[in-house]
């Protein structure tokens, strides 16, 4: 199937599932049967594509260009380098974890485009209306405009339910994204995924394959909550907070590199 026909098929798919949810549980995601031969084309290995949720499998087949991709990487770290936003609060590093995945394959105004698959995902009940997730590329890179969102996934049984997509960045910057307003679709207490997608081309041959992936849980205590947002410069993303009742923010970059 095209690309073009994939994604209109994958908004009709998601907006079946979104008026599914006002009724009656929606399905867990079932990729594309097609989505692990093309990830096999990429040159990523069996053993890899097994590893994935088919979540993501499917974010990957979806945004595919029509230029065949070829895997670059994909990198993980646990919640040892997450740190949520209070000084008291803490996370066990099997709680949590971050990815990125990256592929190579397409052009945009003649350079060739990668594309980022950078993933939170939550092991365990969190209330994660007031988080935010940001992720932003070196000096050097410039992201494809309007080639960017955030799906997000509540876990059903083994595996993982449609919630909705962030089609909007809450801010943006010339080589990343940040996306916020997870309250939108994530409702409640719940094990929770997202799901990001952009892509990005070198502006200058000399930028350094780094991508830079920051998240923040507000997991404060006594009812403290925060006022939160994210600034993103090229390789950095910044998370700034305020509160009363002491309660500090705590943040570190995560860098990938490529």
């Amino acid at each position: 199937m095209k690309p073009l026909l994939r994604k209109a098929a994958a908004a009709f798919t998601a907006l079946l599932l979104l008026g599914l949810t006002a009724c009656s549980p929606a399905p867990a995601v079932s990729p594309s049967p097609e989505a692990d031969a093309y990830l096999l084309e990429t040159g990523m290995s069996q053993e890899t594509i097994d590893s994935l949720d088919d979540s993501l499998k499917q974010v990957i087949w979806e945004t595919a260009p029509e230029t065949p991709q070829a895997f670059v990487s994909i990198e993980t770290e646990t919640s040892e380098d997450c740190i949520p936003f209070t000084d008291t609060a803490s996370l066990p590093s099997e709680s949590f974890s971050v990815s990125t995945v990256v592929f190579r394959g397409g052009t945009y105004e003649g350079d060739e485009v990668y594309s980022f698959y950078p993933v939170f995902q939550w092991q365990d009940d969190r209330h994660i209306d007031e988080d935010v997730f940001g992720f932003s590329l070196a000096e050097g890179w410039d992201a494809v405009p309007q080639e960017r969102n955030l799906s997000l996934y509540e876990k059903s049984g083994e595996g993982w339910t449609f919630c909705g997509v962030l089609d909007s960045a809450a801010t943006s910057s010339i080589a990343g994204y940040g996306f916020d307003g997870f309250g939108d679709f994530c409702k409640g207490k719940g094990v929770y995924q997202g799901v990001g997608y952009f892509q990005a081309y070198k502006s200058q041959d000399s930028a350094p394959n780094e991508i830079s992936v920051v998240y923040g849980h507000e997991d404060s205590l006594g009812g403290v909550h925060l006022r939160r947002n994210l600034r993103l410069d090229t390789q950095f993303v910044h998370i700034q907070a305020s509160a009363d009742g002491g309660a500090k923010l705590k943040d570190r970059d995560i860098v990938f590199q490529f």
